[in-house]
């Protein structure tokens, strides 16, 4: 473990362990960012026979109120999970997961 004390990665930890809780939130935002087309396509598939009002105000709920508390709940388990890391891992777990979020975003272009 030496070589990373070298390689400053525990300083660098140590900041991004003062900022978990905006690091959670971009996570959360980066999560139902990536959700958001499966979703949208599955309520369209539910409401699509129904009255154009109707199909409306789902979908105004929907942003309104669906998206935000996804990513409010998204947001407390990444901040659950990142508190209690250790600055190597921290780090880590941060860079893999937005990765994991970019590769999962480019699979789903057409």
């Amino acid at each position: 473990m030496d070589w990373i004390g070298s390689l400053g990665i525990d300083t660098l930890g140590a900041l991004a362990h003062r900022h978990v809780k905006e690091i959670s939130f971009a996570l959360a935002t980066a999560f139902s960012v990536v959700v958001g087309n499966p979703v949208n396509a599955l309520v369209r598939s539910v409401i699509k026979s129904w009255n154009f009002l109707f199909r409306t105000a789902a979908f105004v709920l929907l942003f309104v109120a669906g998206y935000p508390l996804l990513t409010f709940a998204a947001q407390r388990f990444c901040r659950y999970v990142l508190d209690d890391q250790k600055p190597p891992v921290l780090l880590f777990l941060t860079g893999s997961a937005f990765l994991a979020f970019g590769f999962w975003a480019d699979k789903q272009r057409p």
